[in-house]
C-alpha cells in the first residue's frame, strides 16, 4: 500500500522535459467507452482552495501526523499500517498541493471490468508546467527493486511491482536471483507508465493502454468528443471537481461484472435508482463540486430521454414547493425533504414511489399497492380515488427515535399535506383498518393520548413488518404518522422557529423548486448504502465464501466489525456539521440537484479528518491481515 502512496505522490510532481508538447485537455486521453470519469478541473484554481480547507487540520502538518501515528503504535503491524496511512497523507501536504496547481490535468476513470468482474480503472496526469521533479517520477520507476518493466504499449514501457524469484547460491547458500530475471506481466495488477508529459497508473495494462495510445496519437476517438460528455461539460466542467457517468453503459456492465465476480454490484440505493429513474431513461449524470461562500457546493444534473417513461420525472412534476412545508420537521431532525405531487395520476405516482422503495429493500411479497388494493376490497375504502388522490404534498422526516426498540426497523416520519380538512379526518378514521390489513390481523381499537393540544392515536405493533407501534394525528389539512408519539405531535403543530429551518427561511434557494430539504451530510452519506466491497473493500459475506481469519490476533469478523464501526464514526463526525440544504428542480428533460454544505472551517473539519484517518487505518489493517480476493 505504501508503494501506491508513493506512486500517487509521484504522479503529482512529474516534470515535463523540454520540447514536450503535452495535450491541453486530460479528457482527450480517455477513450469514448469510459464508464465514469472524475476530474480535478483547472488545478491551478482548485489547489489553493483545497490547501485552505485543510489548513488547521491534521493533514496540514504531515510531519506531526506521521510521528504521532508512530508514537501511538503498539505493535509492528500497527506501525506498518500507520506508516502506510501517513505515506498517503503526505500527498495532501501544502508542498504537494502547490505542485498540483502546476499540472495541466488530473483525472481518474472507470474503464470497464476485468474478466473476473473487478473494476478496471486508471489515473492520468498531464504534467503541464510542473517542474518540481521529474526526478521523483523517474526515481519511483527506476530505484525501487520491486518495480520491473513488464511490457510496452507502442514504444512506451509499462511497469508493475514484482518480487523476482530467488534461488540459493550453490557456493554460499545466500539467496540470489533465479533466471530469467525479468518477471512476467500480471493480468490484473497495479500498472504504471511514464512518457514525457504523462504519468498514468491503473489496475492493469488493459486499463492504461487506451490512455497511452491517445496521448501518443495512436488513437483519436476520445471521451471529450462524445455528445453526452460534451453536453454535460458545457454545464458542469468548470473549476472544481467535475464528474461524468455514462449511466446506460455503466449499469449494463455492472450487471455482467456482478455475475462474473459472484458478488453482484447491488445496494438498496442502486436498486431504487434503477426503478424510480428507469435506467433506460437516464442518458447521463454529471456534476461539479466546488468551494463557495465558505462552504462546499455540489450540483448534479440527470439527463432523461424524453421518449422513455420515468417515475422520477413524474414525481417531480408537481407545483413549486414552498419552504413552509419543512416546518413540521422539528430539530434535531437529521433529514427533511418536501415535495408536491402532480394533480394528474397522483395516486398512481405515489404508489409507484412506495412500491419502488419496497422493491429496493428486497421485498418479495406484498407491495404497498397490494395492501392498498386489499384494504379497498376488504373494507370498501376509497383509498386511490379519494384519499391518495387528495395528497397534494408530503414532508419526509428522519430523526432519532426515543422510543424505538433495538429490533425495530426505522421508518421516516410522514407528513401528508391534504387538499382539505375533510380528507384529513378520513385518513384518521381509516388508519385502524389499513394497519389491520398490513398486520394481517383484526381491526384494533386505537389508544388516544393528549400531547399538548394534539390528540395522538396509537396502534399496536402486533404483526407489523417494522415491529413497532404506529402513531398518528391530524390538524386542519395535515395528517402525520410515525413511530414516536412526541415527534408526531410536534410535526402536527409545525412551529417554524423550532423547525430545521429555524428563523432563516432564506437558507433555501429562491425560485420554483420541485423538492426542497435540509439534511445532515452524515445522514445523506449513510443512505447511499453501496456494497461493502465498494465502500471499504470488503466482500459481501452473504454472497462470497468467507475468507480465513488471520492466524494470530483479531479474527476476520472482529476486523470487519472494527472497519464498519470506524465508518459509522465518520458518518457521526459529519453529523456535527451544520445541516446542508437540498434543492431539486426540473428543467425540460433535466433533473438538477443542488446541495450546499455551509460553514466548513478547519475546527469543524478536524473531527472528520481524524475519523477518516482512523477508518482508513483500520481498512489498511484489515487488508494487511486478509488474503486478497482470488
Amino acid at each position: 500500500m505504501t508503494r501506491w502512496a508513493s506512486a500517487m505522490g509521484a504522479m503529482v510532481i512529474v516534470v515535463v522535459p523540454l520540447g514536450a508538447a503535452p495535450p491541453t485537455d486530460v479528457a482527450a486521453v480517455f477513450p469514448p467507452g469510459t464508464l465514469a470519469y472524475v476530474e480535478l478541473h483547472t488545478p491551478a484554481e482548485v489547489a489553493p482552495s483545497i490547501a485552505a480547507l485543510l489548513k488547521g487540520t491534521p493533514l496540514a502538518d504531515s510531519i506531526a501526523l506521521v510521528h504521532a501515528k508512530k508514537n501511538a503504535a503498539k505493535s509492528f503491524r500497527e506501525l506498518q499500517a500507520q506508516q502506510e496511512l501517513a505515506a498517503w497523507a503526505l500527498w495532501l501536504s501544502p508542498e504537494v498541493l502547490a505542485e498540483v496547481g502546476r499540472l495541466k490535468g488530473l483525472a481518474v476513470g472507470l474503464m470497464g471490468f476485468s474478466d473476473q468482474g473487478e473494476p478496471e480503472w486508471a489515473v492520468a496526469v498531464l504534467t503541464g508546467d510542473s517542474t518540481a521533479a521529474g526526478f521523483a517520477a523517474r526515481a519511483f520507476l527506476t530505484t525501487s527493486p520491486t518495480i520491473w518493466e513488464v511490457g510496452k504499449v507502442g514504444q512506451v514501457p509499462i511497469f508493475q511491482h514484482k518480487t523476482p524469484a530467488t534461488q540459493p547460491d550453490p557456493n554460499t547458500g545466500q539467496p540470489m536471483l533465479a533466471p530469467p530475471h525479468k518477471p512476467p506481466e500480471g493480468n490484473y495488477e497495479p500498472t504504471f507508465a511514464y512518457t514525457p508529459g504523462l504519468f498514468v497508473a491503473g489496475s492493469s495494462k488493459k486499463a492504461i493502454a487506451p490512455i497511452i495510445e491517445r496521448f501518443t496519437g495512436r488513437s483519436t476517438e476520445t471521451l471529450r468528443d462524445q455528445p453526452f460528455f460534451a453536453a454535460a461539460a458545457t454545464d458542469y466542467r468548470q473549476a472544481g471537481i467535475f464528474f461524468f457517468i455514462d449511466s446506460p453503459k455503466l449499469l449494463a456492465q455492472l450487471d455482467e461484472a456482478g455475475k462474473k465476480r459472484t458478488e453482484p454490484y447491488a445496494s438498496e440505493f442502486l436498486a431504487w435508482w434503477r426503478i424510480v429513474a428507469n435506467q433506460k431513461a437516464v442518458q447521463w449524470l454529471a456534476g461539479r463540486g466546488q468551494g463557495r461562500d465558505g462552504g462546499l457546493a455540489l450540483s448534479v444534473g440527470v439527463a432523461l430521454d424524453p421518449a422513455q417513461p420515468s417515475l422520477l420525472r413524474d414525481v417531480l412534476s408537481g407545483s413549486a414547493v414552498k419552504s413552509e412545508l419543512l416546518h413540521p420537521a422539528a430539530k434535531p431532525a437529521s433529514l427533511a425533504v418536501a415535495l408536491t405531487f402532480p394533480e394528474k395520476n397522483r395516486a398512481a405516482t405515489l404508489l409507484g414511489v412506495l412500491d419502488s422503495f419496497a422493491k429496493a429493500q428486497g421485498v418479495l411479497g406484498k407491495l404497498p399497492s397490494d395492501y392498498i388494493q386489499q384494504a379497498e376490497e376488504k373494507h370498501l375504502l376509497p383509498l386511490r380515488d379519494e384519499l391518495l388522490a387528495h395528497i397534494r404534498a408530503v414532508t419526509i422526516i428522519r430523526t432519532p427515535l426515543q422510543e424505538r426498540a433495538k429490533d425495530t426497523s426505522r421508518l421516516p416520519l410522514l407528513v401528508l399535506h391534504l387538499t382539505d380538512a375533510k380528507t384529513a379526518t378520513q385518513w384518521e378514521a381509516i388508519m385502524p383498518k389499513l394497519i389491520s390489513v398490513i398486520a394481517q390481523d383484526d381491526v384494533a381499537q386505537p389508544a388516544a393520548e393528549a400531547i399538548g393540544a394534539v390528540k395522538v392515536f396509537a396502534l399496536p405493533a402486533t404483526g407489523l413488518p417494522w415491529k413497532s407501534a404506529i402513531y398518528y394525528a391530524r390538524r386542519d389539512t395535515v395528517f402525520v404518522l410515525g413511530q414516536d408519539r412526541q415527534q408526531v405531535a410536534a410535526a402536527v403543530v409545525a412551529e417554524a422557529a423550532s423547525s430545521v429551518l429555524g428563523d432563516k427561511p432564506a437558507a433555501l434557494p429562491a425560485g420554483d423548486m420541485a423538492l426542497v430539504g435540509m439534511a445532515s451530510l452524515g445522514e445523506l452519506l449513510g443512505m447511499i448504502d453501496l456494497p461493502q466491497s465498494i465502500i471499504v473493500g470488503l466482500p459481501n459475506d452473504l454472497a462470497m465464501p468467507p475468507r480465513p481469519s488471520p492466524p494470530t490476533g483479531p479474527s476476520r469478523a472482529e476486523l470487519h466489525k472494527a472497519v464498519d464501526q470506524a465508518r459509522q464514526a465518520v458518518l457521526g463526525a459529519f453529523h456535527q456539521l451544520p445541516q446542508a440544504r437540498i434543492a431539486v428542480r426540473r428543467q425540460a428533460d433535466r433533473i438538477i440537484l443542488e446541495l450546499f454544505q455551509p460553514e466548513m472551517p478547519s475546527k469543524s473539519l478536524t473531527p472528520i479528518v481524524n475519523a477518516v484517518l482512523d477508518w482508513f487505518e483500520k481498512w489498511l489493517d484489515f487488508h494487511s491481515r486478509s488474503p486478497r480476493r482470488p
